[in-house]
């Protein structure tokens, strides 16, 4: 890489950081609803981060079925053509969490999802802000995942900070990190929504 391309590179990083932290501004979580009882998962394709996101709040609401409330999870993608499996990568990364995605089959967001689900939760600025556009009367329970737990001193680019990037097409590393981050992010979600509902399970 010549010392002219790689300075292209890094202006190009800059631009890209200064123009995500301007429009990260734009970008916030509604309040949380005080009875909470599903929520819905949405990506591009669903067949990546939305299903592992479902199937992974399952499983935190099993392993803490003692002190937390039930939840009804689902899933599904802005751009679905028709069903479709994850890749094999996404399969093997979810299993490495204790997740099964081998069943799952995409399928496409529509109106009465939107309307049935109490708390409906983008991966990306971009369909946070596409379905808050689209779907006007649902704003105020249209969230963003990676809002809810931003790393502080991890490195992160204003970019990532907004967005849990799509890791179709990428290597099972990306897979694991991204799926890492959505586990993370629903540990915090949960913790939030006992805490707001002041309804714990929980027993001496």
């Amino acid at each position: 890489m010549t010392f002219r391309s790689q300075s292209n590179t890094v202006i190009r990083g800059i631009a890209k950081s200064l123009i995500w932290t301007l429009y990260g501004g734009t970008v916030w979580n509604p309040p949380l609803p005080s009875q909470v009882r599903s929520i819905l998962f949405v990506c591009k394709g669903n067949i990546c981060r939305s299903p592992f996101a479902e199937h992974m709040a399952r499983s935190i609401i099993a392993i803490n079925a003692r002190k937390t409330k039930p939840y009804e999870t689902f899933s599904a993608g802005i751009h679905v053509g028709g069903p479709k499996k994850p890749p094999s990568e996404a399969i093997a990364s979810a299993k490495k969490f204790g997740i099964d995605l081998h069943e799952h089959k995409s399928r496409p967001i529509n109106y009465h999802l939107l309307e049935s689900y109490d708390m409906i939760i983008a991966m990306e600025t971009g369909q946070y802000k596409f379905l808050r556009k689209l779907f006007l009367e649902f704003e105020k329970k249209i969230y963003l995942l990676p809002l809810f737990y931003i790393e502080k001193g991890q490195g992160l680019s204003a970019y990532h900070k907004y967005n849990i990037q799509d890791p179709y097409g990428r290597n099972s590393s990306d897979f694991n990190e991204c799926f890492n981050r959505i586990e993370r992010c629903l540990s915090v979600l949960f913790s939030r929504i006992e805490l707001i509902s002041g309804d714990s399970q929980e027993t001496i």
